[in-house]
């Protein structure tokens, strides 16, 4: 994403390849720091905040891939 960071934000935006890139990278990020830090990692299940363990997210990371 650094080269984006020159363009206009609301081309980026206008992007849902970016947006989207950029929104999975965040999320593998944070997926990796509650590992790190061995913490429960607050998700959206069926329509309610879930709780999950930090083996489970390992679990789950590999298969949404």
């Amino acid at each position: 994403m650094a080269t984006e960071s020159a363009r206009d934000i609301t081309e980026i935006l206008s992007d849902p390849n970016i947006v989207v890139e950029a929104a999975r990278e965040a999320l593998v990020g944070a997926i990796q720091q509650h590992k790190r830090m061995g913490v429960l990692m607050a998700i959206w299940r069926d329509g309610h905040v879930a709780w999950v363990a930090p083996e489970a997210l390992e679990q789950r990371e590999e298969t949404e891939q």
